[in-house]
């Protein structure tokens, strides 16, 4: 069911979504190792494009060709890449149980054992392994299942009535109206 090509390439450490006009997945042996970890690395690389990562990836080389002076340019494009990867994680396990949230993490796990390529930021792909730091603190938000806190929704709403009752007062003074 997948819409992209995929293919099987020996030399990355990770699945990847490759390419900008003509995107394919290619996937390496890890992700074969079983049918749970091959679906779940699809819908992650699918996730990257159906999201238009790859024209961020895209940004992220512009900007650091034409920053390559300043480091924060090269801080913020490694950012924007665990930024993105979390971010498809979330969506990949939005509606995922205690299970497959396990079986996620371990797939992302069992990438750290191929070498990893460095400076992967400055390609047009997004890698789904990353660094052990990056993995460490995906796997941390993988593990915590998402749960809002009554008491953050209770403030949510009393700012958005304050806010309501706020922008929505006034008075007349002499027939006219003022804030």
């Amino acid at each position: 069911d997948c819409p992209l090509p995929v293919y099987l390439c020996e030399n990355i450490s990770s699945p990847c979504l490759c390419g900008v006009l003509r995107p394919v997945v290619l996937v390496n042996d890890a992700a074969l190792e079983n049918e749970r970890y091959f679906d779940l690395a699809l819908r992650h690389e699918l996730t990257h494009y159906r999201r238009g990562d790859r024209f961020w990836a895209l940004g992220r080389l512009l900007c650091c060709a034409v920053h390559w002076f300043n480091p924060l340019v090269w801080l913020g494009a490694r950012q924007s890449v665990e930024d993105c990867e979390r971010a498809c994680d979330a969506r990949v396990l939005r509606s995922a149980d205690s299970a497959g949230r396990q079986a996620y993490g371990e797939m992302l796990l069992s990438f750290l054992r191929a070498p990893r390529q460095r400076g992967g930021f400055l390609c047009a792909s997004s890698p789904m392994g990353g660094g052990r730091r990056g993995l460490r603190r995906r796997i941390t938000l993988i593990a915590a299942a998402p749960v809002m806190k009554k008491t953050a929704a209770a403030a949510l709403a009393l700012c958005v009535g304050l806010t309501c009752l706020v922008a929505c007062t006034g008075r007349v003074d002499g027939g006219v109206l003022s804030q």
